[in-house]
């Protein structure tokens, strides 16, 4: 554990991007820390050009970079909800959620997918994403629970 606690705010809410919501972070040994936060303009959940932003500490958390895009709408509502697993590969596993539209039926959450990425290099570059059920059916993950 350790000797001494950081207490900051690292992803600041403010008028321009009032969503700072459905953040995951992922550790390395050497005590860097990749941060993905879902970012966005609106305080409903279901619309706002919500992406997802990361910032990287190299300071075990004591200090983080400007922010920086990760993921964006392409074109579909909103992606959000990010996720990190590590395979015994070393691969890093991204998952996040992609909204294709808003309502569906009687289903306010829509068309909303779990995606999987991935980076072979510690996170400076992640795969095109892609989807992980295949169909059209609603499905939940939620941050940081991959």
């Amino acid at each position: 554990m350790m000797s001494s606690e950081i207490n900051q705010v690292v992803c600041p809410a403010s008028l321009e991007t009032c969503r700072m919501v459905e953040a995951a972070i992922f550790p390395f040994e050497d005590g860097r820390l990749y941060l993905a936060c879902s970012c966005g303009e609106s305080a409903n959940f279901t619309e706002g050009d919500i992406r997802i932003m990361g910032k990287w500490s190299h300071d075990e958390g004591n200090s983080w970079s400007e922010p920086f895009l990760i993921w964006k709408c392409e074109g579909k509502a909103n992606v959000m909800e990010p996720s990190f697993l590590q395979l015994s590969s070393g691969r890093i596993l991204h998952e996040f959620q992609q909204r294709d539209g808003y309502f569906q039926g009687d289903e306010r959450f829509g068309n909303l997918h779990p995606m999987i990425t991935w980076s072979d290099d510690e996170c400076e570059t992640w795969s095109e994403p892609t989807s992980i059920t295949g169909d059209n059916q609603p499905y939940f993950s939620t941050n940081d629970r991959l």
